[in-house]
């Protein structure tokens, strides 16, 4: 028994450790948590199915929406990191559904330094992510409810 709970803990590893080379790390920000309801529910946006920030939680949901829909946020974080989202589904044929969204992170201008330690200027920092999804309802159990049913989505994501 302990030799599976180990085996199992091995594997829940990440591939590098805990930590990463400087430099290493680029589009951790945009793995920011996206979405004023999801936020407020803890992160857990799976669950949520009305409005366009499902493209990034569960790209299958998209097919409960019944209209077109527009999403917007910007959000402040300390430090002068912002982080802006803009998404749309538009729902087609009563079971199919198509949704794009596009999420930037800007961080406030820091010092540089070289690897001597001179001053070498001021620094930005922006991440973009780019989506796009498709989703279906395969099969609805109850035809009157919103949910119910069998989905499948895809979300394909370039950083």
């Amino acid at each position: 028994m302990v030799k599976a709970a180990l085996f199992a803990l091995l594997l829940s590893l990440p591939p590098g450790g805990w930590t990463q080379a400087p430099g290493a790390g680029a589009g951790d920000s945009l793995l920011m948590p996206l979405g004023p309801r999801q936020m407020a529910m803890g992160h857990l946006g799976v669950a949520l199915a009305e409005d366009a920030f499902s493209l990034a939680h569960n790209p299958a949901s998209m097919a409960l929406l019944a209209d077109p829909t527009l999403s917007f946020m910007h959000q402040q974080w300390v430090e002068g990191i912002s982080q802006q989202f803009i998404g749309a589904v538009w729902p087609r044929a009563r079971r199919l559904a198509l949704g794009a969204s596009l999420m930037q992170v800007r961080t406030a201008d820091f010092s540089g330094y070289d690897a001597s330690g001179t001053k070498v200027g001021s620094i930005d920092a922006l991440d973009l992510k780019t989506s796009l999804g498709f989703a279906a309802a395969l099969k609805r159990w109850n035809r009157g409810s919103r949910s119910g049913g069998l989905f499948a989505g895809i979300g394909v994501s370039h950083f």
